[in-house]
């Protein structure tokens, strides 16, 4: 895990050292870092990791940069600049922007979010990822511009009772999906996902974005599918192997999935680098244990495995106390005990670098929409043959699916409220994408980066960093480009992937139809400890102030919850402001 903070003053000369590490520890008490401060004139650089720093370097000339950057495409960019080898991310970055200027960010693949300081223009540039991986945010005082990779590091510059209650809105709206320019707080601005923000003296700050999958247009060819194949493999056995770290430290979080057994595998054919497995697995909650899948797997890499019994390390907990405070509402926070026992495990094995298969279901499982492209392009019969084979395995009305998805596709309808600003929003960007499998593949993307919030608490809880190959720019960009068959057939989704694994997994993976929920597990937690929930969530305050949700709605679906039945589908993002709102509340009554 990395921290940073930049404070850049307009003109007058710093007087004063800032340190993060103390405000790092105070937020996560168990966590060891090293810090290193560099201050020159009127720029205070701060980078803090609970990894070795080794002669970290903040200025080049004229040009400073500080920052989280994990650059995946080195060789290309050396190539393509003539750069030598053996760079640090920071001086490659320089470098390249020597050369091209700021337009040298479209040419990055990787992670990272940072800023540049031009002194001889005297133009500060904040930059964050394509995807959106790494956070930026900043806040602009009288005299200065702070910017920070976190939230809490910035608590000095603005007051967390200010809140803006226009976000909760926004938050609701976007059923927990964030990427937008303002934050909880009313002093405090983000850097959304594939922009940068430019701030030159005496004029205005801008935003500008670089990168956005919609404005793809070429799409990729090939005359069979081997070739798709092929190439995939390509891509992921890459994107994973540039997440991995020399040394016997990383690990996979292990299930009977086809994502995160994908990983391990493509891991476990890099002979240069260890890999281990930490899975959740349950004796009395066998419904939810996946040993008879992972485990014929273990056996063929010659894996023991290690393993994390959940039966009696349930959520929720000293309920709401248990649940990690982030600086915003995250709806995986709520079960984020879940991934944080794991974790634990994990670091206590000594695999601190943890990959997941998250965002494997969002790039990989396209579904019937796919029908309406087939039946831009004629292919009627094609058509009926998905929509009559689908039907049959989901017992499904073949004559509703062809209304739902065919003849009156609407993506969005059942995720985003039709009166709200955000639907008009995104149906506004769906009309450019040309494809319905491109306009849903879009969609599910925008979506995955609700969960990235909550990495970098749980990597300051436990001491892990995080990272998902499936959320690579490389291997999204090639999912946009290829045909939306390759995604979705009527037996089974993520067809590209069975077909691109099926050598190095085995065929009870590969064949697998059915996934396997904790509906069991959360009941268990749920009825346990529903005494604290329920005195914690009954009086909400998304009903009598930010006015979300009727009193009679939330009591009818928290009761639906609590006997595991199905909820609204904005339950868990409402609850997600209940519970983040009273713990800010108890927060600032502690302070």
């Amino acid at each position: 895990m990395n921290w940073f903070l930049v404070s850049i003053k307009k003109e007058k000369e710093h007087n004063k050292n800032i340190s993060i590490k103390s405000k790092i520890q105070n937020e996560f008490p168990l966590c060891e870092v090293e810090e290193t401060v560099f201050q020159s004139h009127n720029i205070n650089m701060i980078y803090a990791t609970n990894q070795s720093i080794h002669n970290k370097q903040f200025q080049f000339g004229d040009l400073f940069i500080i920052g989280d950057i994990k650059i995946h495409n080195k060789k290309e960019l050396i190539s393509k600049y003539d750069l030598e080898y053996g760079q640090s991310n920071e001086s490659l970055v320089i470098q390249m922007y020597k050369r091209k200027g700021i337009a040298c960010i479209d040419d990055l693949v990787g992670e990272f979010s940072f800023v540049i300081f031009d002194k001889r223009y005297n133009r500060v540039y904040a930059i964050r990822d394509q995807i959106g991986v790494k956070p930026l945010f900043w806040v602009c005082k009288k005299d200065e511009y702070i910017f920070s990779s976190d939230i809490f590091l910035l608590k000095d510059f603005f007051d967390v009772q200010d809140l803006n209650y226009e976000y909760f809105g926004e938050f609701y709206e976007r059923n927990g999906t964030i990427d937008i320019p303002s934050t909880p707080f009313k002093q405090v601005n983000r850097i959304s996902s594939g922009h940068y923000v430019l701030i030159e003296e005496e004029k205005e700050v801008v935003s500008r974005q670089y990168w956005d999958l919609s404005d793809i247009r070429n799409e990729i060819r090939y005359s069979n599918e081997s070739e798709y194949f092929e190439k995939f493999y390509e891509i992921l056995n890459e994107a994973v192997n540039c997440r991995l770290i020399k040394g016997k430290y990383n690990s996979v979080l292990l299930s009977g999935g086809l994502d995160s057994t994908s990983i391990y595998s493509l891991a476990k054919m890099n002979e240069e680098n260890s890999i281990a497995s930490v899975s959740a697995v349950f004796d009395e909650l066998k419904e939810c244990d996946e040993r008879d899948y992972f485990e014929e797997l273990l056996m063929k890499y010659e894996d023991e495995g290690n393993y994390v019994n959940l039966d009696n390390k349930l959520m929720f907990e000293d309920f709401p106390n248990n649940i990690p405070f982030t600086y915003e509402p995250n709806v995986s926070s709520i079960s984020s005990e879940f991934s944080i026992n794991i974790a634990k495990v994990s670091v206590k094995k000594g695999f601190y670098n943890v990959l997941s298969g998250f965002g494997g279901d969002q790039l990989l499982t396209g579904s019937l929409y796919i029908t309406r492209d087939h039946l831009k392009k004629l292919r009627i019969k094609k058509l009926f043959s998905f929509l009559t084979d689908y039907s049959i395995y989901t017992n499904t009305s073949a004559y509703q699916n062809m209304i739902n998805y065919t003849l009156k596709p609407n993506i969005v309808k059942n995720f985003v409220r039709n009166e709200s600003e955000y639907y008009k929003t995104i149906e506004e960007k769906l009309k450019k994408i040309p494809t319905y499998s491109k306009k849903e593949l879009y969609f599910e993307i925008s979506n995955a980066k609700a969960h990235l919030y909550i990495d970098r608490t749980i990597g300051g809880i436990t001491g892990t960093d995080m990272n998902h190959p499936f959320l690579d720019r490389r291997l999204i960009e090639f999912m946009y480009k290829i045909p939306g068959d390759l995604r979705f057939t009527p037996e089974y989704s993520k067809y590209i992937l069975r077909k691109s694994m099926r050598n190095i997994l085995t065929p009870t993976i590969t064949d697998r139809l059915n996934k396997t929920t904790h509906l069991a597990y959360t009941y268990k937690s749920l009825k346990k400890n529903w005494d604290s929930i329920i005195k914690v969530i009954e009086h909400p305050i998304i009903v009598n102030e930010l006015g979300l949700i009727s009193k009679e709605e939330w009591k009818e679906n928290v009761g639906k919850w609590r006997n595991g039945l199905e909820t609204r589908s904005d339950f868990w993002t409402l609850l997600a402001i209940e519970i983040w709102i009273k713990k800010l509340m108890r927060k600032v009554e502690l302070n």
